[in-house]
Parts: structure tokens; C-alpha cells; sequence
């Protein structure tokens, strides 16, 4: 009878678990239908006030009595000595940024430094930054110089790649003793410069607690890829530091450096050494100076980490664009929100939905389609890693802003124009300036992002 009775009062307490876990279950399930269900209703609030935006932006509006038309940034048809051209988008915002800037002079500071507003610095000969305009590599720039000699900025001048003949013609006006980054120019000429006047430069340097201008020269000089043979002439000037930090391939003059001087590269410099792919010769030879860490994100040592397995460090392996092979063999290792990130990692992050981070993939550029797949997934706490948000300033601006956008894609121009209110100015001419290094009008020498 007590085993009975037993019995009864365990099946009983079994019966309620199991009811109170279907209830719970139930309610989870209904709990995520509903916090689903709002966002659907938001995002639906948020596409709906973009719509309004892009309407009211292609609209005539009524002022004064009279129909009047909104300004928009997409290119337009214009009378050009006669002939009708389509202006391009980025004149119309590098325009618009203009039109602003009596009220945001810092504006300037980037309009100055750009390829794409050359052709306003005539008609705003007041307002650039001659400093930054000195430095801006644009062909033009050199001619805007020689007509406005008197503001030319001569220690500034010598970081134009065509600077250096009119430095050269106006040596009369030039103060040597500011000319201690010269080097900072690659060309032939710069280097001849500086070459003739090293004395004079050398005597100029100050060197105090508070700033040293020599190590500012010789970090220019070993960043300089052209300056091997001025090293070997000056060997004083030589910074391992500054080889091991390059992001361009490294000559075998500075591969032997680094080798022959290993011993002298302290630790906390290794990693960064194990880390560059243009250093991995070295690296290779020196197999016991291996920081692993730096290692497992370096994309030219795959083999080394295959044969290493139990020193790699996981986080910066899940970095590692070329190391999806051993990713997927150790999935059980795998950082999934480094991996998120990582633009090669796509069929894994497709195999493995419910361990994808699905804010930090809104940096990955080539996860488009997942995250439209999953759109109502996304954390848009991270809007700011999608590469278009860090246009817009505010943080909570760019979460609306990027919901908007992935829920319905605008083309760039159309984006700029619908946010243009939201939008960092600054961050927009930085932005428009990786898309066209050279100027838009040399579309030909550059690639558009």
C-alpha cells in the first residue's frame, strides 16, 4: 500500500513537472511570437516613415502659392556650355556640404583633404585649410598653390606626392628647419630633397620629454618603401618597429633586418611581427620567437597552425580569413562571434544559424543575404559595425537607420538623400573619398567600394 501510494504521489508530481514545463514552453513560445510580432510592427513603422521620406523627397511641394521642388542628391540633367550632362551624385553632396558649412566651418577640415571638393576651393579660397590643402594629392591642388603662393603651407607641402618642385622653386621661402618629415613623399625627388638638406634637417630636430621630432623622421623614413639604400647609408635611423607594423610587402633588405636582429625585438613587438603576413619568412626562421596569439590571425601561416594546433588561440583563429578549413574541423573551438565577422566564413555561419551573433554580423560584407534571410534576428544594438551606419552620428539614429535600410535597401545615393539630415558630413566626405581616392572625375584609377 505505501508502495503504492508512493507511486501515485510519484507519477502525480511527474504529471505536474511535465504540465508545468508545456505551460512554460507555451509561454516561451507565445512570449517570442509576441516580442516577434512587435518588431514586425516597428520595422513596418519604420518602412513606412522611409516611404513617406522618399516621397516627400521626389515631390513638388507647394510654397508660396507656387509648386516648389525638393532638392534631391541623385544625378541630374544640367546645361553645360550648351550640352545637356548629368551632374554626378557627388557633386551634388559635396555642394550640399558646402551650403552648410557657414554654420559647421569644421566642415572645412575634411573638404580640404578631399579629392572630390578640389573643385570648390576657388570660389572658397577663405574658408579651406591651407595646412590640409597642402597635403590634398589631387593633380589640381599643386595649380591652386602656385596661384595663391603666399598662403602655401611649406612644411605641410612636402607630404604632396607633387609637391616637391615647387618646394624646389621657392627653397627661398621654405624654413628647413620644419621640413623633418620630407621623406613622408615616395617619389624620386622627395628623396633627392631631403638627401641634399639630411644636415641642415638633422640640426633642426627637437628631441625634449614631451616630443621627439627624430623619432617622427625616422618612423617616416623606414615607412617610406623607397628609402633601402638611404638606410644603408644611414643605418642610425633604422626602427624595427616601424618594418614589423607595415601592411605592404616587405623588400629582402628588411626581411634581413628583422632576422639578423631578432634578439633586439622586444616581446610585446613579436606579436604584431607574428601577425604580419609580409613578415612570415621571418617568422618562420624563428619558429621559438612565435607569439601564437598574433600567429592565429595571421592569414600567411595556415601550415604552421595546422602542425600547431595545441598553441592556437581559437578567438583569433575565428579571425582568420584563411583558416576556415581548420574551423570547420574544430567547430567545437570555434569563437562564433569573432566568426560572425569573418567574410569567409559564410557556409559555416549558414550550417550553424543558432550560434551565429547576429549583431556583430552586420560588419561582415558578405552576409547580405543571411541577414536578409534572418532579418528579424538581428540585433540592431550593433547597427553601428554595418558599414553604412558610421555615416550616421547618433547611436540610436543608426539602429532606426540600418533597421530601415536592411528592410529596404536604397542605393547609395538614395540613402544619403533620404538621411541626409541624420548623417555626419564628416564621415560622409571620408566615406565618398574611399569610393573615389583619386576624384570621381578619375574613375579609371580607382574602384568603387
Amino acid at each position: 500500500m505505501f508502495t503504492n501510494a508512493k507511486a501515485a504521489e510519484a507519477g502525480m508530481s511527474l504529471m505536474s513537472t511535465m504540465i508545468s514545463n508545456a505551460a512554460m514552453s507555451g509561454l516561451k513560445s507565445s512570449s517570442n511570437h509576441r516580442a516577434k510580432d512587435e518588431k514586425k510592427h516597428q520595422v513596418a513603422s519604420i518602412i513606412q516613415d522611409t516611404m513617406s521620406e522618399l516621397k516627400s523627397s521626389n515631390d513638388h511641394r507647394v510654397k508660396n502659392g507656387k509648386k516648389h521642388k525638393v532638392v534631391s542628391i541623385k544625378q541630374d540633367e544640367t546645361n553645360h556650355d550648351g550640352n545637356k550632362v548629368k551632374e554626378h551624385f557627388v557633386d551634388k553632396i559635396i555642394s550640399k556640404i558646402i551650403a552648410e558649412s557657414n554654420d559647421r566651418a569644421d566642415y572645412w577640415d575634411y573638404l580640404s583633404m578631399s579629392p572630390n571638393a578640389v573643385k570648390y576651393f576657388r570660389s572658397n579660397l577663405d574658408k579651406i585649410d591651407w595646412h590640409r590643402v597642402a597635403c590634398n594629392n589631387h593633380p589640381e591642388v599643386i595649380n591652386i598653390l602656385r596661384e595663391n603662393i603666399d598662403k602655401v603651407q611649406w612644411p605641410s607641402i612636402c607630404k604632396n606626392s607633387d609637391g616637391i618642385d615647387l618646394l624646389c622653386e621657392n627653397i627661398d621661402k621654405v624654413n628647413l628647419d620644419e621640413m623633418f618629415w620630407t621623406c613622408a613623399s615616395t617619389t624620386k625627388k622627395s628623396l633627392a630633397f631631403m638627401e641634399k638638406h639630411f644636415d641642415t634637417i638633422m640640426k633642426s630636430l627637437v628631441c625634449d620629454e614631451l616630443f621627439d621630432e627624430r623619432d617622427i623622421f625616422t618612423d617616416n623614413i623606414c615607412s617610406n618603401l623607397n628609402t633601402d639604400e638611404f638606410l644603408k647609408k644611414h643605418p642610425e635611423l633604422i626602427n624595427l618597429n616601424t618594418f614589423i607594423h607595415q601592411s605592404q610587402p616587405l623588400s629582402k633588405y628588411r626581411l634581413q633586418l628583422l632576422h639578423d636582429n631578432i634578439d633586439m625585438i622586444p616581446d610585446h613587438m613579436l606579436y604584431y611581427l607574428s601577425k604580419n603576413p609580409y613578415a612570415i619568412d621571418v617568422v618562420r626562421a624563428n619558429q621559438n620567437k612565435i607569439n601564437w596569439t598574433g600567429l592565429s590571425s595571421n592569414p600567411a601561416a595556415i601550415d604552421l597552425l595546422e602542425a600547431n594546433q595545441d598553441k592556437i588561440d581559437w578567438k583569433e583563429l575565428s579571425k582568420n580569413p584563411n583558416a576556415i578549413r581548420l574551423l570547420e574541423a574544430n567547430q567545437d573551438k570555434i569563437d562564433w562571434k569573432e566568426l560572425s565577422k569573418n567574410p569567409n566564413a559564410i557556409r559555416l555561419l549558414e550550417a550553424n544559424k543558432d550560434k551565429v551573433h547576429w549583431g556583430l554580423i552586420l560588419a561582415n560584407t558578405r552576409a547580405t543575404h543571411l541577414i536578409q534571410e534572418n532579418i528579424y534576428d538581428i540585433d540592431f544594438e550593433y547597427a553601428y559595425y554595418h558599414p553604412l551606419m558610421k555615416l550616421i552620428g547618433l547611436e540610436d539614429h543608426a539602429s532606426l537607420v540600418c533597421q530601415s535600410y536592411l528592410f529596404r535597401p536604397l542605393p547609395f545615393e538614395k540613402f544619403v538623400e533620404v538621411h541626409w539630415k541624420k548623417i555626419d558630413k564628416r564621415e560622409l566626405i571620408q566615406y565618398i573619398d574611399k569610393m573615389y581616392p583619386n576624384g570621381y572625375e578619375n574613375m579609371n584609377m580607382t574602384s568603387r567600394l
